[in-house]
């Protein structure tokens, strides 16, 4: 079974219409929300000049698995920080600056990254220790969306551009209970159809489907 904890993503950076598309079908895709436990991200969610903040619970392995490698593919800056899972992990950062690789900093619940002993005595020296927490402190920078990737491309508000290309959450499926005359006389089925206190429809030639 997938170890499942809670994890927070924050993206930003200059990035294209077509881009963008490919963002918000990730996060659709992954059910990602702007608060915690609130409504599926959708284009009024985005704020100008700030980055995006996204949110879940029971993320698999801590990491977006959708999300992520599209910004480490195209560039896309983001810190990414979730909760540990007891014997497995403990809480971690995970910081993309848009170039290299990504780079994992332990840290608190509360997302401040730390230096253990070991890791303190690799560094070496203060100043190392002081700037491998300095990078940890990586700032995102505001998502801008514009409307093309050629040169001269214009900026327009990212709220605009991305309701534009709206990407709809997933679709809701749902368990429907089916029943026939198998299940019931056809007395008691014709009656009681009739007055069935749950959304009720026929269901081809016989039988019906309730919801």
């Amino acid at each position: 079974m997938v170890d499942r904890v809670s994890a927070s993503i924050t993206i930003g950076g200059t990035v294209s219409l077509s881009l963008w598309k490919s963002l918000a079908a990730a996060i659709a895709a992954e059910a990602l929300s702007t608060d915690w436990d609130g409504e599926p991200f959708n284009d009024s969610d985005l704020t100008e000049g700030q980055p995006l903040r996204l949110y879940a619970h029971e993320v698999a392995n801590g990491c977006f698995k959708e999300l992520e490698p599209i910004c480490e593919a195209h560039g896309v800056p983001f810190v990414r920080s979730s909760y540990g899972f007891t014997g497995q992990w403990g809480p971690e950062k995970v910081i993309f600056t848009g170039t290299g690789d990504p780079v994992i900093y332990p840290c608190s619940e509360d997302g401040t990254a730390y230096v253990d002993r070991a890791k303190i005595e690799a560094l070496g020296t203060l100043a190392a220790v002081n700037a491998y927490l300095d990078e940890a402190d990586f700032a995102v920078p505001p998502i801008v969306i514009t409307d093309g990737i050629e040169e001269g491309a214009s900026n327009v508000p990212s709220v605009a551009l991305a309701q534009a290309v709206h990407v709809p959450p997933p679709l809701e499926i749902a368990r429907m209970l089916v029943l026939s005359t198998i299940h019931m006389s056809p007395a008691t089925a014709a009656n009681w159809m009739a007055h069935c206190p749950w959304a009720c429809f026929d269901k081809d030639d016989y039988g019906a489907r309730l919801r």
